[in-house]
């Protein structure tokens, strides 16, 4: 059940803190106070696309939480599953904060989340059903969906989606290999050329580095020569100067002469004498790269010459060569795929007939599943709209077996007759907009038997409704929030006279900017507002008479 919802930012809503309950809410205010903005936030935060543009003027981002407690056992354990959890309290806290640049921070208990999790979860907290929902009805494609909510065949139907697709995808496979002979060869062709370049190449992986690397001491080399040699002389001195190995040797024998004096004295003569024979390594290890850095004249031109074969191949197949090497093992496949492709195909026939089989089973099998759940829910269905002032209809559903597909083999549709006598069609060519609010209503109240979502809300659903039927629409939705949550926006007294929690949302200006506040009426509220919407701008003692004696009733 949705406990709170805090908006901050949003579109004419600088701020607005929303308490909920139990039981059925409405929600009223004058056209354009921005009801529509609180279903939108709703919307927004349990992970439905939004536009930056919600973002109130002159704020720098909007952010939207809601607060759910009582979330029933399939919501926990989809959490669960997800690897997160309720808090201590039992409350669940969704969060999402949008920013100018289009990015939106979404945070579950606290903990940022993506948005994909926000959206998984929230079809078992909510159901939002708008007058674009109602749009679905003219859609007979979409009619399927309801009778498998209703038939309870969520499981079946995931089994039976993964079979039909690795059924697509084995198709998918023998479509590529069979295909025109001349192509084919065609590709063989191209294949075989690009695997001979590669493999002609003798490329290692890592050559390149060491290529570049050698080439850099080549270009170098009468720089390296020639430090070479200088610090050799520094060390060893030459024919005209001592060198520091010399001098150090001096300076260590003189030390040592005097070492047998003072204890001192003897430490630094060793320190000396070690130091001799560190530098005499190291000019030993210089000697050592003497001529390392000489070249024969033609290894430049062969290392530019490979460089550039292995610079024409980076071109075709990869950024480096262990891509051009991925690549080579690709095309060799491709190759294998392409040569072998009558094996290859008898292979992946058999296994899309056993593909195909186990996908027919598993379809009939939903068939059935479905059948059987459209008597029940038909009559469930008529039942409710002669409640809701359809006395005569009849409802029924159409089905036809099809080729397989996402759903099975099955095409259903609605059907309904709206006068005694007359042969059940399809709800786009009969229904109203006023019979499609009732019927989707009555669809609703049907599913809404078996599930565990707290929270219902009803957006304008009484769009081309009056009267009587407009009472019957509110007492159905009264019934159904016995013992979850339901929410209303209406424009109707006869719907808004029955909520258990009236909210009234208000639009006022100040400083030449607009804001919009939501309060719960009191009694009294309550009558001036149901009086508001029956009479207009001009409420009589009459019209507070009829509201107060309706809010009674």
């Amino acid at each position: 059940m949705l406990l709170q919802l805090h908006i901050e930012n949003v579109a004419v809503i600088e701020e607005a803190n929303i308490d909920f309950s139990d039981g059925f809410h409405v929600l009223t205010g004058e056209t354009g106070a921005g009801k529509s903005i609180i279903i939108d936030s709703i919307n927004a935060v349990t992970g439905e696309r939004t536009s930056k543009d919600i973002i109130r003027n002159g704020a720098h981002k909007a952010k939207i939480s809601a607060v759910f407690c009582n979330i029933g056992n399939d919501a926990e354990c989809m959490l669960s599953e997800m690897g997160y959890e309720p808090s201590e309290d039992s409350l669940l806290m969704i969060s999402r904060e949008l920013n100018l640049d289009g990015r939106s921070t979404f945070r579950l208990n606290g903990s940022i989340v993506p948005m994909s999790i926000v959206k998984e979860i929230s079809p078992y907290l909510i159901n939002i059903h708008g007058q674009h929902d109602n749009q679905q009805l003219f859609s007979p494609s979409k009619h399927i969906n309801f009778i498998d909510s209703f038939a309870g065949i969520e499981a079946s139907l995931s089994d039976y989606y993964e079979t039909y697709k690795k059924m697509r995808l084995v198709k998918d496979s023998l479509s590529n290999i069979v295909n025109d002979d001349e192509l084919k060869e065609r590709k063989i062709e191209l294949l075989k050329f690009q695997i001979e370049e590669i493999e002609s190449a003798s490329l290692i992986s890592g050559e390149e580095e060491e290529l570049l690397s050698r080439r850099d001491i080549i270009r170098n080399s009468e720089s390296l020569n020639e430090n070479v040699s200088y610090a050799h002389s520094l060390i060893g001195g030459g024919d005209e100067t001592d060198g520091v190995l010399s001098l150090l040797k001096e300076a260590s024998d003189a030390i040592s002469e005097i070492s047998d004096y003072d204890a001192e004295v003897g430490a630094l003569a060793e320190k000396t004498s070690s130091i001799l024979y560190e530098v005499e390594e190291i000019l030993s290890e210089i000697r050592e790269l003497d001529g390392k850095f000489e070249y024969d004249p033609n290894e430049l031109n062969n290392i530019e010459e490979r460089l550039d074969i292995i610079f024409r191949l980076k071109q075709k197949y990869g950024n480096s060569v262990d891509e051009i090497l991925e690549k080579y093992d690709s095309l060799v496949k491709e190759l294998d795929d392409i040569t072998f492709s009558d094996r290859k195909i008898e292979e992946l026939k058999a296994e899309y007939d056993q593909l195909f089989k186990e996908a027919t089973k598993k379809a009939q099998l939903l068939s059935e599943k479905r059948l059987s759940a459209c008597s029940t829910l038909c009559n469930k269905i008529t039942d409710e709209l002669a409640f809701l002032d359809m006395p005569n209809v009849r409802f029924t559903v159409s089905s036809e077996i099809v080729e397989l597909n996402a759903h099975g083999c099955d095409k259903l549709e609605f059907l309904i007759s709206a006068n005694s006598g007359e042969e059940p069609r399809p709800l786009t060519k009969i229904a109203s907009g006023g019979e499609l609010s009732r019927i989707m209503l009555a669809i609703k109240t049907v599913l809404s038997e078996g599930d565990q979502i707290g929270t219902l809300i009803f957006d304008e659903i009484d769009t081309g409704v009056s009267g009587k039927t407009a009472r019957k629409i509110g007492e159905k939705m009264r019934q159904i929030s016995i013992g979850r949550q339901v929410l209303c926006v209406t424009h109707l007294a006869q719907i808004a006279s029955l909520a258990d929690n009236h909210l009234f949302i208000e639009k006022s200006t100040r400083d030449g900017r607009t804001f919009t506040s939501v309060r719960l009426l009191d009694m009294s509220e309550r009558i001036n507002e149901v009086a508001r919407i029956m009479g207009g701008d001009i409420i009589t003692d009459a019209t507070l008479q009829a509201a107060q004696e309706l809010i009674k009733q």
